[in-house]
Formats: C-alpha cells, structure tokens, sequence
C-alpha cells in the first residue's frame, strides 16, 4: 500500500517535468499554426481532468462509499486500508478521465490543418 501510494504521488509530482521534456522533444517538428493550438489544449485538458477529479473527489467518492458501507445492515463492514485506496484511486481516476476526452476530439481537426 504504501508503495502504491508512494508511486501514485510520484507520478503526480513528476507530471510537470515529464510533460516538459516531452514538449522540448516534440515543439521543434511543429509549424507554427501548430504550436499555437498548444497552450489552449493544454489548459483545457488539464482544467477539465481536475475538474473530473474533484467531482469525483466530492460527489461520487461519498456516494459510492456511503452505497457500499449501507448496502447490507446485517453484517459490520470490516474494510482494509488496501481497499479503501483502491477504490479511491479508482474513482478519481475513473471520474477524470473522461472528462479530458473532450478536448481530445475537439483539438485533434485542429492539427490536421
């Protein structure tokens, strides 16, 4: 668990930095009309994955986990930290994935041109 944990921070941590190198490798093959169409997408696709993730921070997180704690009021629910992360990751990053996927499909006619 507390690998898992550590990974995930790491990930996040180093998201900037790797996105950069990324950028520094890529920016030089681009045309002009290209790299302008950059900074939009990238503020809109980070914008909207935070945006996913807080609604599924603030809303489906609770809402699952209130569903799963009271769904049988005959047994003691006995839940592991283990399970408890998986399932957080698993929200948040099932709630803010798709939202980024919108300007995926709106930016992508723009690099065709």
């Amino acid at each position: 668990m507390y690998l898992k944990i550590s990974f995930m921070a790491g990930c996040i941590l180093a998201c900037p930095f790797v996105l950069y190198e990324v950028w520094l490798f890529i920016s030089p093959g681009l045309y002009k009309n290209e790299r302008r169409y950059v900074v939009p997408f990238m503020s809109a696709t980070i914008g909207l994955f935070l945006a996913g993730a807080y609604f599924g921070y603030r809303w489906v997180y609770p809402g699952s986990l209130d569903f799963l704690l009271s769904f049988n009021q005959d047994f003691r629910a006995l839940i592991e930290i283990n399970e408890y992360t998986d399932l957080f990751l698993t929200v948040i990053l099932g709630s803010a994935s798709p939202l980024s996927c919108p300007s995926l499909l709106c930016f992508s006619p723009c690099s065709a041109s």
